[in-house]
């Protein structure tokens, strides 16, 4: 009852009262000598039936090769078993295109950039054969690759004041007039509440949106806000973290632009050469 009373804070709706309801959650700690229970209630309006995650047979995937004997990138139509992993996909891909898969890397492009590195163990469940698929093949160590993407984007299960997020699978907010949130939609995160939803600025949206706890895991989180690496501003000539940059240009640009302007348009402050004093 204390769980609903806190929901309707929020949310007063003929329709919650007719669709929503709760999922209780208890979690025991394994501890012998701890043993404490948390107990939460999580609001849901829907329940989700996979129509087609569980494919079974053959399923075709759209694969872009780019290998060192190629000019310009091959697509080509490649079938692998629908309840295996990215790693079957990138073997089936790298075979076609006659390269060893130990020097390839697939990813997923999306607006023009690279979006996800996929890891040998992802399921093939989580890729839409409608997705752009690119096989890279590559000269040098390519777990160094997979590793620099772990670094750059943490999992929303961990999001805290002031994160920049990015939403990696569309859904809808939570507040009381609810709006879509598309995926590569960014956002910083403003506050929590005691039910742990997080209430995030998003970028084109006036409102704050409440993003409950529950989809958390759809959010990505841009480790960069906490890099101590420094980077040229072309527009003022002085130097910036990323979350420095965010925190002065933030208000007057989106948080997508100043990503963008961050990676396109700022360089490394070693990288800029500036004239010599005598």
């Amino acid at each position: 009852r204390e769980a609903g009373n806190k929901y309707l804070l929020r949310n007063d709706c003929f329709l919650d009262d007719l669709f929503v309801g709760f999922i209780k959650c208890a979690t025991t700690c394994p501890e012998p000598s701890c043993g404490r229970q948390s107990v939460v209630f999580d609001p849901f309006s829907s329940v989700k039936v996979p129509l087609s995650p569980n494919r079974s047979g053959e399923v075709n995937f759209s694969v872009y090769t780019l290998t060192f004997a190629l000019e310009a990138p091959v697509r080509q139509q490649v079938p692998v078993d629908g309840g295996g992993c990215a790693g079957d996909l990138a073997a089936a891909a790298a075979k076609k295109a006659g390269v060893a898969v130990e020097r390839c890397l697939l990813v997923e492009i999306y607006q023009h950039c690279i979006w996800r590195i996929f890891d040998d163990a992802d399921a093939l469940k989580e890729i839409q054969p409608t997705d752009t698929l690119v096989l890279y093949e590559l000269s040098g160590d390519v777990s160094s690759f997979k590793l620099s993407a772990k670094q750059n984007w943490g999992a929303g299960e961990a999001i805290k004041e002031g994160d920049i997020v990015v939403v990696t699978t569309t859904f809808q907010s939570g507040s009381r007039k609810s709006r879509q949130l598309g995926r590569g939609l960014h956002g910083k995160v403003m506050e929590f509440d005691w039910d742990g939803d997080a209430r995030v600025k998003f970028d084109g949206i006036d409102v704050s949106q409440w993003v409950l706890r529950t989809n958390f895991g759809k959010l990505s989180v841009d480790l960069t806000m906490y890099s101590d690496e420094r980077r040229i501003c072309p527009e003022d000539g002085l130097p910036y973290t990323f979350k420095n940059l965010v925190e002065v240009f933030g208000e007057k640009y989106s948080l997508e632009g100043c990503r963008g302007y961050w990676r396109d348009a700022m360089r490394r402050e070693q990288e800029v050469i500036g004239p010599l004093s005598v």
